[in-house]
């Protein structure tokens, strides 16, 4: 809930034309806020844009791997060149055009904002090219934040140059959690300007001019009470072919910044909550396998380590295929193929087809070694 009072230089309501200075507290909306740059009142959203005021105390960030801390997918740079390509979990980009035009995410580990580990880099190929990185947030949440005034952030670095960075969010009115592509343009947008979808709704958006230091960019913007999901925008709007590194993602309710923290206390936490979305195996792992089907074929089974948002889309690199091995009361087999049979979103059946036969309904166990882009086995949520 709002605080009222912290003991701060209490200016009642946030009234225009009025001097504040750092540390008085003043209310806007319902919500405490605390000064944190000494000036006179002009326009609130101006104000709160130009890093004025923060949120008088902590609130929930409903944002996931907010810090970037979580690659599931890996950390080398992925290009799009004509949807989008996710970088760190939770968070995709989207390029303007398809082709040449194309934008690429990565993990960034320099030039970082203080007291973070890594940074999300994401910018277009090339000049005359836009780009936007995203994240979707779940229907749950959403929900929860219908009708209430909320505040999107981030802290940018352009690297290359100075170059607009436009803060957006679009609200989805449509069939909760069965979101199309939000531009009618293919593939989604040309960002300036662009038509949205059916069901699409622009909630608002701020633009910063973004050099090397950071700085952060935010929008305060009311959900509507018939959203069912909200899409999370930081768009690299210019021709220059610069890079946008990002940090600290912030979506809190309250008509300002909050001081950041993550949507969960540490990054085992983080990481638990991304499983929902998308889920690697990695490593070495065991399963019983069941021949049940015939002398070389039977099945085996995943078990989730969080339940899904939906029932993922299952894929198997063609080297855990290679690297699979049976063995059983019938001795070493080599793997031929495997292939999800059925899906849920608390996990998987597998079917295995052996290199050669075994002796039917005795079972045994599928050994996977699994780590590389081709040699993993995946579950993806993701929207």
């Amino acid at each position: 809930m709002p605080f009222t009072n912290l003991g701060f230089g209490d200016n009642g309501s946030w009234t225009t034309g009025k001097t504040y200075n750092v540390g008085d507290i003043a209310i806007s909306s319902g919500y405490t806020i605390v000064c944190l740059v000494a000036h006179t009142a002009g326009t609130f959203a101006t104000d709160v844009q130009s890093g004025y005021w923060q949120m008088s105390a902590p609130w929930k960030n409903y944002l996931h791997n907010s810090n970037f801390d979580i690659w599931q997918r890996g950390t080398a740079d992925s290009r799009a060149t004509n949807n989008r390509v996710f970088g760190p979990d939770r968070w995709g980009v989207i390029p303007s055009t398809n082709g040449s035009q194309a934008a690429h995410i990565q993990q960034q580990t320099t030039n970082l904002f203080t007291g973070t580990t890594f940074a999300m880099n994401f910018g277009p190929f090339g000049t005359n090219a836009r780009c936007a990185a995203c994240q979707t947030m779940e229907s749950f949440d959403t929900i929860a934040l219908r009708g209430k005034t909320v505040t999107v952030a981030a802290q940018f670095s352009m690297q290359g140059g100075t170059a607009p960075v436009r803060v957006e969010v679009l609200a989805w009115t449509g069939t909760a959690d069965s979101l199309t592509a939000f531009s009618s343009t293919v593939p989604y947008a040309t960002w300036s300007p662009y038509t949205l979808a059916t069901n699409f709704t622009s909630l608002g958006s701020a633009t910063y001019s973004v050099s090397s230091s950071y700085q952060k960019g935010s929008l305060t913007f009311t959900v509507p009470t018939n959203a069912n999901n909200l899409v999370i925008l930081y768009v690299y709007d210019s021709s220059n072919g610069f890079q946008v590194y990002t940090a600290q993602a912030m979506l809190n309710e309250g008509p300002a910044p909050a001081i950041f923290q993550t949507a969960t206390p540490n990054v085992a936490t983080e990481l638990s909550l991304c499983y929902r979305y998308y889920e690697v195996f990695t490593g070495y792992g065991e399963f019983a396998f069941d021949n049940n089907v015939s002398t070389t074929q039977g099945g085996f089974g995943w078990a989730f380590k969080n339940k899904k948002r939906a029932a993922p889309t299952i894929s198997v690199g063609s080297t855990t295929v290679a690297n699979a091995r049976y063995y059983g009361p019938s001795g070493l087999r080599g793997i031929n193929a495997i292939a999800a049979s059925n899906t849920t979103p608390d996990g998987a059946i597998f079917t295995a087809t052996l290199a050669s036969a075994a002796v039917q309904f005795q079972g045994g166990t599928i050994a996977i070694v699994s780590g590389t882009s081709t040699d993993t086995l995946v579950a993806d949520s993701e929207f």
